[in-house]
């Protein structure tokens, strides 16, 4: 794009002086227009122009109205968002009160205000703008052809998004981004020599500026045919919470929707014409290669989820032709494996509703990221998509059978999971691991135990919990027999009255009772958890077994109040 810097350098007279506006010498100029003699004194600015005025046209409609003066008309051209303000006749060494105020505000709003000699014509300066501008439009036109024919020939050699929208960075000089349907950054090239950001920070700018917010749902419509170069481009400008960073945006638009938005990132007063060209131009090219990428991956799908649910639902009829095929597929199951399953905290989000009505629907976010991070911690993990659910066939460590195996396991999950909180669900992830399966006959075993450990972990536990099924003890019981009435009717007389006197006292000696059972019945232990003098506990524990009228140095009523403890999470859940 021409800004008002080229045209000093390449257009105006030597004898130009810039009097006021130096902040905005960087504005872009888009055209010229010259000062009419009688009102308006400008037809229809869009914008972007180079206002021309003498200071005789403005004598002349000062006659007319006495209320304009040059101060006044660089308001209203500021206004009108012009790129510069030239004048003849303000070249005198003095300048008066109206010049001066104008000055003033040029510079108050980095307008640029350029002073010619009374006696350039302003009709040449007119033509040598306009001409100026449409040569260049035409050069960059040339350049972003030729990119174009760059960014196609890698479409062509299969290169992928990411080598494609590195040559754009590199050709346009600007930080170029693609970003998923829900603010995630699938793919980012910086030029090596742009210092001023780095992809931490683009991750934040993102999310916390997400594309989809400038585009209203009846401009993203699906297409039928998002190939036609330069075709259907909707572009939008937005500016970024770093200081004077801006973007141009355009969304990847498929015939399911939305894929994602493409944009450009530079600082904004650099954010010019020729990157708008290049958008219209790449982003059809982007698009086949989404399209590309979804259909290769619907594929993978299909051919991975007959092997994989088969291996879940223990329907295999032939074990070395089963293994052999998953072989084929990439995935070694000869050894042990571990079954993991993962989904949001709420047993059921909208996202995953819409997932589970519909196939074809886009994989949640946090789902694909995960798919992804599991790749790192759990070389060789094969991961499918069951809706709600994540699931996830994890090759066991040579040493998983020790007993310790655990541990360590976990520890590599919860790294995993703390890389996808950007990603998650408001309500956090639950992670769910059976215990190991020896063969692929046991992975339904194992599987099952993974969901109920899932399902345990949802109802129980706080988000980003991992909950291993040989850790649950009692749970893995009572979990099951929840609805039952003979173990309500056991809760409800061996803890109901308790539960019932702090609801109706406002106390909270049920917690009392748990901590005391959990500190193995130390009491100065028990007594420090809940902050409370020695005393006050045993005072406590004497108003419990008042109320529950029972003997807590029996053994057997001790193993039924904690069995009922116990079912209280379950049954409050």
């Amino acid at each position: 794009m021409v800004s008002v810097s080229n045209l000093l350098a390449s257009v105006f007279p030597s004898t130009a002086r810039l009097l006021g506006g130096a902040g905005g010498l960087q504005r872009q100029v888009t055209w010229a227009a010259t000062m009419r003699t009688r009102p308006p004194a400008f037809e229809a600015l869009r914008g972007g122009e180079c206002a021309l005025l003498s200071l005789s046209t403005l004598g002349a409609l000062h006659e007319v109205d006495a209320s304009l003066t040059l101060a006044k008309v660089v308001q209203s051209l500021n206004d009108a968002a012009v790129a510069a303000v030239v004048v003849t006749g303000l070249d005198e060494p003095r300048l008066d009160d109206d010049a001066a105020q104008a000055v003033a505000l040029a510079n108050e709003r980095s307008l640029p205000l350029i002073a010619l000699p009374r006696r350039v014509p302003l009709v040449d300066v007119e033509r040598d703008i306009i001409a100026f501008v449409v040569n260049h439009r035409g050069d960059i036109e040339q350049r972003a052809g030729e990119v174009y024919q760059e960014v196609l020939a890698l479409s062509l050699q299969r290169a992928g998004v990411q080598e494609m929208i590195e040559r754009l960075a590199q050709a346009d000089h600007k930080v170029a981004l693609l970003e998923d349907a829900h603010a995630g950054l699938l793919n980012a090239a910086i030029p090596p020599d742009i210092d001023w950001v780095d992809l931490p920070a683009l991750e934040r700018l993102i999310a916390a500026h997400p594309a989809r917010a400038l585009f209203s749902a009846n401009l993203v419509a699906p297409l039928e045919a998002p190939t036609q170069r330069g075709a259907h481009a909707l572009i939008e400008r937005q500016d970024l919470s770093a200081p004077d960073l801006s973007r141009l945006v355009t969304p990847i638009r498929l015939s399911h929707g939305v894929a994602g938005y493409f944009s450009l990132v530079d600082r904004s007063q650099q954010v010019d014409t020729l990157d708008r060209l290049m958008l219209e131009q790449i982003a059809p090219l982007i698009a086949l290669e989404l399209a590309r990428v979804e259909e290769l991956a619907a594929v993978h799908q299909r051919l991975h989820g007959d092997v994989f649910d088969e291996l879940l639902a223990g329907t295999v009829s032939d074990t070395r032709q089963a293994l052999a095929r998953a072989k084929q597929l990439g995935h070694e199951l000869s050894g042990a494996s571990l079954v993991v399953v993962a989904a949001p905290h709420r047993a059921v989000t909208a996202e995953a509703e819409r997932f589970a009505q519909e196939e074809s629907a886009e994989m949640p976010l946090w789902a694909r990221r995960m798919m992804a991070e599991a790749e790192y911690f759990f070389p060789g993990v094969w991961a499918r998509m069951r809706a709600p659910e994540l699931v996830l066939l994890v090759p066991a460590e040579q040493e998983a059978g020790r007993s310790d195996f655990f541990p360590r396991f976990k520890s590599r999950l919860d790294e995993l999971l703390s890389r996808l909180t950007p990603w998650s669900s408001q309500e956090g992830l639950n992670v769910g691991v059976g215990r190991q399966a020896q063969t692929i006959e046991e992975l339904p075993r194992s599987h099952q135990e993974a969901r109920l450990a899932l399902m345990i972990g949802q109802r129980l536990f706080s988000k980003e919990r991992v909950a291993y099924f040989g850790e649950l003890g009692i749970y893995r019981l009572l979990f099951h027999v929840q609805d039952a009435e003979d173990v309500h009717a056991f809760y409800e007389e061996v803890l109901g009255p308790l539960v019932e006197y702090d609801r109706r006292t406002d106390n909270d000696l049920v917690e009392t009772l748990e901590t005391y059972f959990a500190c193995n019945g130390n009491l100065s232990e028990a007594a420090r958890r809940l902050h409370l003098h020695r005393n006050s506990l045993l005072y406590r524990l004497e108003r419990i077994q008042e109320v529950l009228q029972i003997n807590l140095e029996d053994a057997d009523t001790r193993l039924s109040l904690q069995v009922a403890l116990k079912m209280r999470h379950t049954l409050s859940s």
